[in-house]
C-alpha cells in the first residue's frame, strides 16, 4: 500500500445560556458548557463525540450528555449530496435509562434544500 489516508480533525466549544434541543430545554433554563471533536476522512466517513451539561425536571440524576456519532457524507453528483449517520445519546449519571440511538439522514439539492 502506498500513501496514507488524509484525515481532518475539528473541534468546538460553547457556553450557552440554555441548551435547547428540538424545542425543549435540556438544561432546565440554565447555562450549559458544551464541547465536541470530529474526525473526518477524505472518503466522507466521519466520527464525532460531543458533550453538554444537562439538567432535567423532574430530576433523574443526569448531569451530562454525550453524543457519539459515526457516519458518511458526500456528493452524489453535481447537484446532490447525502449525509447518513448513526448517533448514540448517552446520559452516564442518570438514575433511569435515558440512553438511545437514532439513525439520521440528510439529502441536499444544490446546497439549499
Amino acid at each position: 500500500m502506498s500513501g496514507a489516508a488524509a484525515a481532518a480533525v475539528e473541534g468546538n466549544a460553547t457556553l450557552t445560556t440554555d441548551y435547547v434541543w428540538r424545542g425543549s430545554s435540556q438544561s432546565d433554563g440554565d447555562p450549559a458548557a458544551q464541547a465536541g471533536v470530529k474526525l473526518g476522512s477524505e472518503s466522507g466517513w466521519y466520527a464525532s463525540v460531543w458533550g453538554s451539561g444537562v439538567s432535567f425536571q423532574p430530576d433523574n440524576g443526569a448531569r451530562s450528555e454525550f453524543d457519539v456519532v459515526a457516519g458518511w457524507g458526500g456528493a452524489l453528483g453535481q447537484d446532490w449530496a447525502l449525509d447518513v449517520n448513526l448517533t448514540r445519546y448517552l446520559y452516564p449519571s442518570s438514575t433511569v435509562d435515558l440512553n438511545w440511538t437514532e439513525l439520521n439522514s440528510t439529502l441536499t439539492w444544490q446546497q439549499r434544500y
